[in-house]
């Protein structure tokens, strides 16, 4: 079973932890998840298999107003920049689902099912203030 570093967010920011001099690690598809959707420009493009980079729309859309329209293109962002997984076979569906909360907030939810399992990812973006949180 493969491992990747252990992505925490906080203000919308990953950051890893050191536990007794070592990086955390984790199983699974979380940093994926989290990094093909909020993720831009991103270095690691440049080495990887062009059927795994990480590309999104979403922090663009985010600079726009909350509205149903950018909840509508936000859900559309989204399945694209998890594409690559069902694309390369990592995951048989995704589905996304968005809705507006009160504040400027906006919950985004993400179910992938796997061949062995579905695993359930959801966000709280607030749109005023850029920020994206774990739910």
């Amino acid at each position: 079973m493969m491992a990747d570093l252990k992505l925490t967010i906080e203000n919308s920011t990953p950051d890893i932890t050191i536990l007794n001099g070592k990086p955390e690690m984790a199983d699974g598809i979380s940093n994926a998840v989290f990094l093909s959707l909020f993720t831009g420009p991103y270095w690691g493009n440049a080495i990887s298999d062009v059927n795994e980079r990480y590309t999104s729309t979403l922090p663009d859309i985010m600079s726009g107003q909350l509205t149903t329209e950018t909840r509508n293109n936000a859900i559309e962002a989204a399945r694209s920049s998890l594409a690559w997984m069902t694309d390369i076979g990592i995951a048989d569906e995704i589905e996304v689902e968005a809705e507006i909360k009160p504040g400027g907030r906006l919950n985004l939810r993400v179910k992938i099912v796997k061949p062995d399992e579905t695993v359930n990812f959801a966000y709280s973006l607030n749109w005023d203030a850029q920020e994206v949180t774990l739910l």
